[in-house]
């Protein structure tokens, strides 16, 4: 026990030992070279790719950050009052830079009053902090105002980012908020470094605690910049598989009337065939066609003859159940597949989308109303497969029209 005891007590006492040698201008250098790493890259997605909205805004932050360590670095032990003010007032646009794009990456809700919130709390600080160091405030002073200036921001950020995951689960919007709380946490310590006693006090204002400070900003900014990029492909990627949705939708519908096409309806309607042939069960097709309705193109012009097919879909949606299967296969014509339908339960379907589709409302201008003829065909034993039911269908489509339109008719069966 003894020997872990002094093994534990030489391990913090040799990191106390790295602490205490940190060299404050060597830590702004180098944190600075890595900020600009990492604000170049961002630069180069910029150029190079579509970004969203706010990321110009958290690669400025960066870049703030990179030269406010160039500042702090080469402005002397004794640095006036303009190098202080200039300086601070760099690092202090730094938070409200990524609160900025954290606010118009996600859209937030009131856009334009917490991006003026945004604004005044960072006029305030940097307000603030000059007149105190125009004053001739101590470090301590100094410290309390920067530090409290960047807690209050990355509060806001947090609140944000915890705001948008409730609503929507994202990894990197979960390590924005992670790091974002831990700087606030960071920042409120370091605001009250001053109420600090003992060597704790004396180092929190020492060089090597704002070497070990900058350090850990730059951390803090490149897990930033890496969960900001991540969040960009993130968007990148939901919006190419909504497109990709999208083209497939577009792919199996029909444009004008929104019902399932030719391609979609046969590649559906075939896989119900041969399940009611594997269990020998009934299955009705159906051929519908508007009558007419090369009259209604030539009465009142294309656009109200694709009105019209719009209402026609509706009408025959409407009607239709909800186990059936209805595309648009031609011009004015669809079919259906009615699963487990004999011949009075196709009439029936039959009949009830004519009645719909004559009750339908017709755009303006246009017909009063539009009727529809119909070929039912039930499978039969004698059928090699769909496309021989609905070549029966079509037969008893052309009677129907032929004995008068408006009318359903059943095909007989296949010999």
């Amino acid at each position: 026990m003894g020997a872990e005891q002094k093994l534990g007590g030489a391990g913090s006492a040799a990191w106390a030992e790295v602490l205490l040698r940190l060299d404050e201008t060597t830590a702004f250098v180098t944190s600075a070279f890595a900020l600009a790493g990492v604000t170049a890259g961002l630069y180069f997605v910029a150029r190079t790719r579509r970004t969203y909205p706010g990321f110009r805004s958290w690669m400025l932050s960066l870049a703030c950050a990179m030269a406010a360590f160039l500042m702090f670095a080469f402005r002397g032990e004794n640095p006036g009052v303009l190098s202080l003010i200039v300086s601070n007032a760099v690092a202090l646009a730094v938070t409200p830079l990524h609160l900025d794009g954290v606010l118009r990456f996600f859209a937030t809700p009131r856009l334009r009053l917490w991006r003026s919130l945004n604004a005044a709390l960072a006029a305030a600080a940097i307000v603030g902090f000059a007149i105190a160091a125009a004053s001739g405030a101590e470090l301590r002073t100094r410290v309390v105002i920067a530090s409290a200036a960047l807690a209050v921001h990355f509060s806001l950020t947090t609140a944000v980012l915890c705001a948008y995951a409730a609503r929507r689960r994202s990894a990197p919007v979960t390590l924005m908020a992670l790091v974002s709380g831990v700087v606030m946490a960071c920042a409120l310590l370091r605001a009250a470094s001053p109420l600090w006693s003992g060597p704790l006090g004396v180092y929190a204002l020492s060089d090597s605690a704002v070497a070990a400070g900058a350090a850990m900003a730059t951390l803090f900014c490149v897990l930033l910049a890496v969960a900001m990029i991540t969040a960009h492909v993130e968007r990148v990627e939901g919006e190419l598989h909504h497109t990709q949705a999208k083209l497939e939708q577009l792919a199996a519908q029909d444009d004008l009337t929104g019902l399932d096409n030719r391609r979609t309806f046969f590649e559906r309607a075939h896989l119900l065939w041969e399940l009611a042939e594997r269990y020998d069960r009934p299955v009705a097709v159906l051929v519908c066609d508007a009558d007419h309705f090369k009259a209604v193109n030539d009465l009142y012009g294309h656009a109200a003859g694709d009105d019209v097919l719009r209402a026609l879909a509706l009408a025959l949606a409407s009607a239709k159940r909800g186990t059936d299967l209805l595309a648009r296969i031609g011009g004015e014509e669809f079919a259906l597949i009615l699963p487990e339908t004999d011949e009075t339960a196709a009439l029936q379907v039959a009949d009830r989308l004519r009645a719909a589709v004559r009750s339908a409302l017709m755009p303006r201008p246009g017909p009063d109303h539009v009727t529809l003829s119909v070929g039912v065909a039930v499978r039969t034993p004698t059928d090699a497969d769909l496309l021989a039911a609905m070549r029966r269908a079509d037969g008893a489509l052309l009677k129907a029209k032929i004995a008068g339109r408006d009318r359903a008719l059943l095909a007989p069966a296949s010999d």
